[in-house]
């Protein structure tokens, strides 16, 4: 009615107050329109913030997780590292205190391993050492027993 009656027309017939109560109705139903579409719109929003808000939640729940695993990566290799090496160390230890009946008893291919095993080649290195000071000392008394009887055979003789 609008455009036929107002726009098209090149004298005006249609009184003022219907123009005025079609522009009021047609505002009316946009306004409507834009309502509903407001509510739309919120609820799209709403939505889409929550998705985004999950997606937070997950992304965060990733991170502690893999914070979680990190920390006990870590902790697994420093005692990995560190139990072998306190093993080494009361070995070596015991050792220092003269008790020569300890061994290191770790087996492994890193250096740790090669550290343990030249400990006990050093501890078997004492045991030999050991083994002949203490032999040189019975040959050492003996001698010595030797050298006393000779001495004791030669005053006797005189």
């Amino acid at each position: 009615m609008y455009s036929n009656r107002v726009l098209n027309t090149v004298n005006l017939t249609t009184p003022v107050r219907q123009i005025y109560d079609a522009g009021n109705r047609a505002l009316d139903t946009l306004y409507g329109i834009y309502d509903r579409n407001v509510v739309v719109l919120d609820r799209l929003i709403a939505v889409r913030v929550g998705q985004l808000e999950q997606a937070r939640n997950l992304s965060l729940l990733a991170v502690v997780l893999v914070l979680l695993l990190v920390v006990l990566l870590i902790t697994t290799i420093v005692r990995s590292i560190t139990r072998p090496v306190r093993q080494l160390v009361e070995v070596v230890e015991k050792v220092g205190q003269g008790d020569l009946s300890q061994k290191a008893s770790l087996i492994t291919g890193d250096e740790i391993g090669v550290l343990a095993r030249q400990v006990n080649g050093s501890i078997d290195l004492l045991r030999e050492t050991n083994r002949r000071n203490a032999e040189e000392l019975e040959r050492t008394k003996k001698l010595q027993s030797n050298i006393g009887a000779f001495l004791w055979i030669s005053r006797t003789e005189t």
